[in-house]
């Protein structure tokens, strides 16, 4: 069996969906969705993006992972290359926005900064200035302290 059929018959068991279901769900033949799961052969990349669109998040991570090791000529060449999933990426920015929405600072400050960042996401100007004023307050600040 290939990773991409266990990965793929493992997503269908934990969903308790059927193969027609799969292929209801794809636009993808029945045949051939019994094949991935089999073994007999993978999905070409546009059947995989049809796959893909089904699952969740995770199960994208996990059918790409294995799609990946598939192709991988052995396990020698597979530490060349390191998969991270984004899924670790999403708890960091979440735990992140957790702890600015619980920040001590008053709401309209809370305001302007995510005006600020939100104005900065796109002009390298403005960037440039919360950089500079950032710099500045930093500088004036350690000389108070002293």
């Amino acid at each position: 069996m290939s990773y991409f059929s266990t990965a793929f018959s493992s997503i269908i068991e934990r969903n308790k969906w059927r193969q027609r279901e799969v292929a209801d769900m794809t636009g993808i033949r029945q045949g051939s969705i019994s094949e991935y799961v089999n073994g007999a052969t993978n999905p070409t990349a546009e059947q995989l993006a049809k796959i893909l669109k089904a699952v969740s998040h995770d199960e994208k991570c996990e059918l790409l992972e294995a799609s990946w090791r598939d192709l991988v000529p052995s396990e020698e060449y597979s530490g060349l290359f390191l998969i991270e999933r984004v899924g670790e990426q999403s708890r960091l920015r979440d735990e992140a926005e957790a702890w600015w929405k619980s920040a001590p600072l008053p709401s309209p400050v809370k305001s302007a900064f995510e005006t600020l960042a939100t104005a900065a996401a796109h002009d390298p100007d403005l960037q440039q200035a919360i950089v500079s004023l950032a710099e500045f307050i930093r500088a004036t600040t350690k000389k108070e302290r002293k």
